[in-house]
């Protein structure tokens, strides 16, 4: 298809799936034009001469996949804990007051 390139098919990918890893694998990739790739949210670059860094490559981006999804996990759980710590601060039935070391009023509810 002379008209569909990678950089057309990163593009609908990124649209499309955007959390899916996306290699390029081209016959020839100068330097600039992989750096170009990797601005635009590809994930990496094999040289079909160089084809045994393919599994490696793969390897490591759905690890990093994983890790992120982790990353995503962790800061959703922080921001539900923050949520009922809030929610408990401010009904409680009694006056609560945080104070740091220099008797400073940090925090206070209603």
């Amino acid at each position: 298809m002379p008209s569909f390139d990678g950089l057309a098919a990163l593009k609908i990918a990124r649209e499309k799936c955007p959390h899916v890893p996306f290699i390029f694998v081209s016959g020839a990739l100068g330097e600039e034009m992989a750096i170009d790739l990797l601005k635009k949210g590809a994930t990496d670059y094999v040289l079909k001469n160089r084809l045994s860094r393919l599994e490696p490559a793969v390897s490591r981006a759905l690890h990093e996949v994983e890790e992120r999804r982790e990353l995503e996990r962790a800061e959703h759980a922080l921001t539900e804990s923050e949520v009922r710590y809030r929610t408990i601060f401010e009904n409680t039935g009694t006056a609560t007051v945080i104070v740091d070391e220099d008797a400073t009023i940090v925090l206070a509810n209603r």
